[in-house]
């Protein structure tokens, strides 16, 4: 669909710039790195649209190089070509991308964000930090994501914007989570500041299901056959010409935790007996803000923000319908 063949020159300069000011030294940009970047010039779209990371990271390995980017500038040209100039138009076929890439497979979407997690917090080792448990059967180590890392995902996610959640709510859920099912241990301090990766596998296929179900009550029929504006391929890695000698060593993503049990992924599918659900005050977390022992116990309940039940089910289609109303939002304006 569509003729579009390639961006023009100065499109591409300008967005080889602002990719270098993110880093400068670097091949890839990690998902921290676009949660700081500001709208790129040559496409003002939401680059943590969690859709349009997914159809941006080509190879599907939670990193983001530069030709990546110039195959985004390429399809916002080609989505206002064939469909109108509109920042929601992008988001909504990205979505339905996304949904079409997932529906018969879903752990490509739940490895891909693990992936995008994974290296933000362990940028360069290839693989999630561990704490050894010890039980009944023995010393057990257990790969966890620690609270700083989740503190970005909460940002990235915008949780506190569309859900009204607070970030000590949505991380002691992940944690409770954790507890209830025996993925870690109920009375182990070592895990006070972290969640298990299996965890947040559950809280990843969530967000999924929660995109399905979106489809679902919309009336969507999306399947293998639909037809969408292609993400375009045009541009690849020999086209990206980073600085020299000066990358970072080739990183190894190492599968530290099995796919979620059957008995346990059941708690994170739409309809079934959901996850623990909590009920609390605490102080807003701004981005950057430093996370100090007091934010996550909630010693103080200034500007704290009142939230009622959730659990991962119920996130996972706010987050899905909050993201189309906000593409809404920001084509009125």
């Amino acid at each position: 669909m569509g003729n579009t063949q390639s961006i023009a020159p100065h499109v591409k300069e300008s967005i080889k710039e602002e990719f270098l000011q993110l880093n400068p030294l670097g091949k890839y940009l990690h998902f921290n790195d676009i949660i700081r970047a500001k709208p790129f010039e040559a496409y003002p779209i939401d680059l943590t649209h969690i859709a349009i990371l997914f159809c941006l990271d080509s190879d599907k390995d939670g990193r983001f190089e530069l030709h990546d980017f110039y195959n985004l500038a390429l399809f916002t040209a080609i989505v206002e070509k064939e469909i109108g100039p509109s920042v929601s138009n992008v988001e909504a076929v990205c979505t339905l991308h996304l949904i079409k890439e997932t529906i018969l497979n879903r752990d490509i979407f739940i490895e891909w964000f693990t992936k995008l997690v994974l290296h933000v917090a362990s940028p360069t080792h290839g693989q999630f930090p561990t704490i050894t448990s010890f039980g009944s059967d023995g010393p057990q180590k257990i790969s966890v994501i620690p609270i700083a890392t989740m503190l970005i995902v909460y940002h990235a996610l915008h949780i506190l914007d569309r859900t009204g959640v607070d970030f000590r709510h949505f991380f002691s859920v992940l944690q409770q989570t954790g507890k209830q099912l025996d993925v870690i241990p109920k009375d182990d301090p070592q895990f006070d500041r972290s969640i298990a990766v299996l965890v947040f596998k559950m809280f990843a296929q969530s967000i999924i299901n929660g995109f399905t179900e979106l489809a679902r009550r919309t009336g969507l029929v999306v399947d293998s056959s639909t037809i969408l504006p292609a993400f375009p391929t045009v541009y690849r890695p020999e086209d990206d010409n980073p600085p020299e000698d000066d990358n970072p060593p080739e990183e190894q993503y190492v599968e530290t935790s099995h796919a979620i049990p059957s008995s346990i992924s059941a708690a994170s599918t739409p309809g079934a007996a959901s996850s623990p659900v909590l009920s609390f005050s605490i102080p807003i977390i701004e981005r950057g803000e430093e996370v100090s022992d007091s934010s996550i116990r909630g010693e103080s309940s200034v500007a704290g923000v009142e939230t009622g039940g959730f659990s991962l089910p119920s996130l996972s289609l706010h987050l899905a319908l909050s993201g189309l109303e906000r593409g809404e939002k920001i084509d009125d304006d």
